[in-house]
């Protein structure tokens, strides 16, 4: 299931040919009428091919539950800070959102999902890693709400009888043929009215639900056994996050993580220990230097870079002094992916991107490579490239406008990517007036958002089980990681927006360009290359 093992990068444009054939034959053909040779064919590639990265076809839906329960980790921030019951009812109107597209390739496999001896059956021994994924997600739920139980056993509880009562409302939703799926919907308004009394005393079906259901579900699920995080998990998370950054107004759990902030990350590092593996990060970063003059040295990497790199190698180097396998960090170098939204050139990304993996090499930062869209979307030009990644993966514009109006979290995100715009794209359009610049960056923020969720959905394709890092501020709870690659003067700068300054007593700190300049700092050269700003006592 870890796919972090292509010999080549450009191998993964064939994997996904392979399964996006596949689900389409699952949902015109059906499941069982499908063989391999007929996804063979719709893909255009020999038999031998497919089995190059698919041993069965069980493993493409095994791929298609993967994406299900990366897809609904990425919605969790979504939910509102409120019960139980509200928080379950919000998580599966997503759920329900999210396998519309595939109603009918469910159809399809319904019966195998039955079966506890079929692969992809909904508590075979090929699943177990998914239900533990997913009972992860509703632990994550019960945490987040208002009236969670107050003991980490009853939270389990809890959790794994909301993943049983969520698979019977998924079965029942694939059952339901009724306009709007009106008997799913009000078989969920019920379930919430019982989920609101659940803690009354005088509750009947408290204890029940609490004890003798709980049990069944894990019976009939098989999740009893399914093992939970071990304390080394939680030691290498905790590494992790001694270089987190947050989003503002949530840095309480910066110094005292609470439970919250480990729930979804446990259970991917768990999954690595158990297979004696390398815990494997991903991480979109690294695009290509900002096109705004009076924030960078140049367009190639510096110090900056530098300093960036060696700090994601000592967090590899920290984790093997305490698990021997240690641990890798993909750089998913997203400059391809919004190159002519940002008014940066291909040319550019590909010489940045170059000196990247040279830098990597020259310091020996083993645990560390570099892959970018060409690696992943193999086709003639980058702009074909772009237009492909957008049409499989991104949502609509609409879809990033309402939660950005919805979502306090999308808001901050927004708002942060639309100032990157406005400082690096300021002296670029002298044509547009104030206003028709505003309005300009705000769409070029939304489609970097966009493109920069569908990157992110590429690699949640290619990685379902590793740890997603980010450079942004993100909420403690969420399922990615906000990390620290520098000390810099703002949360939100980077290297590729920055220039380091070398102080006589306090180290270095990242900053734009112009500030070093006032601040009358000597420009230090490497390589016949500016490196970064120094500042005599």
């Amino acid at each position: 299931m870890y796919r972090n093992n292509f010999t080549s990068f450009k191998a993964i444009n064939s994997w996904l040919t392979i399964y996006d054939s596949a689900i389409e034959l699952f949902r015109t053909e059906g499941y069982h009428q499908t063989s391999v040779r007929m996804i063979a064919r719709k893909a255009n590639c020999s038999v031998g091919l497919f089995h190059r990265y698919f041993s069965s076809k069980e493993e493409i839906v095994l791929a298609l539950y993967e994406k299900l329960s990366n897809q609904l980790e990425e919605r969790l921030v979504e939910l509102p800070k409120g019960t139980m019951a509200q928080r379950f009812t919000c998580l599966m109107h997503v759920k329900f959102e999210l396998i519309l597209p595939y109603e009918k390739t469910f159809g399809s496999i319904l019966g195998f999902m039955l079966d506890p001896n079929h692969p992809i059956g909904g508590s075979s021994r090929e699943t177990e890693v998914i239900r533990l994924r997913n009972i992860t997600t509703f632990r994550a739920l019960v945490n987040g709400s208002k009236d969670k139980p107050k003991s980490r056993k009853k939270v389990a509880q809890v959790s794994k009888t909301l993943y049983g009562l969520h698979f019977l409302l998924i079965f029942l939703w694939l059952f339901d043929k009724k306009a709007e799926k009106q008997d799913a919907l009000d078989t969920l308004a019920t379930v919430e009215g019982y989920l609101k009394r659940l803690h009354h005393k005088l509750n009947p079906l408290s204890n029940y639900f609490n004890g003798t259901l709980e049990k069944t579900f894990s019976s009939v699920l098989n999740i009893e056994m399914i093992q939970s995080e071990s304390e080394l998990s939680r030691k290498i998370l905790q590494l992790v996050f001694h270089h987190r950054k947050v989003i503002q107004g949530e840095e309480a759990c910066l110094k005292n993580p609470c439970e919250k902030c480990h729930t979804l990350h446990l259970s991917r590092i768990d999954y690595f220990i158990r297979q004696k593996q390398p815990i494997h990060f991903v991480l979109p970063a690294f695009p290509a230097k900002s096109p705004n003059a009076d924030k960078v040295l140049g367009k190639l990497p510096d110090l900056g870079e530098e300093i960036a790199l060696t700090t994601l190698q000592g967090i590899c180097n920290k984790i093997q002094d305490i698990y021997a396998p240690g641990a890798s960090i993909s750089i998913c170098a997203d400059g391809r992916v919004f190159s002519d939204l940002v008014q940066v050139s291909d040319g550019d990304v590909s010489a940045y991107t170059k000196q990247l993996k040279r830098m990597i090499k020259e310091n020996d930062l083993s645990s560390l490579n570099v892959l970018n869209l060409e690696d992943l979307i193999k086709v003639d030009d980058f702009d074909q490239a772009r237009t492909d990644l957008v049409q499989r993966y991104a949502q609509p514009l609409d879809y990033f406008e309402t939660r950005k109006k919805d979502n306090d979290y999308y808001q901050k995100l927004f708002n942060g990517t639309h100032r990157f715009i406005l400082e690096d794209q300021k002296d670029l359009f002298p044509e547009m007036s104030k206003t028709q610049f505003k309005n300009h960056s705000k769409v070029i923020a939304t489609k970097v958002m966009q493109r920069s969720d569908a990157w992110g959905s590429i690699i949640n394709d290619f990685f379902p089980y590793s740890l997603r890092l980010s450079i942004h501020p993100h909420h403690p709870h969420a399922v990615k990681i906000g990390i620290n690659l520098t000390k810099a003067a703002d949360n939100w700068i980077t290297p590729w927006h920055g220039v380091v300054i070398l102080k006589p007593e306090e180290g270095y700190v990242l900053a734009k360009k112009s500030e070093a300049v006032e601040l009358g700092a000597e420009l230090v050269y490497k390589d016949e290359q500016p490196h970064y700003y120094a500042l005599h006592g």
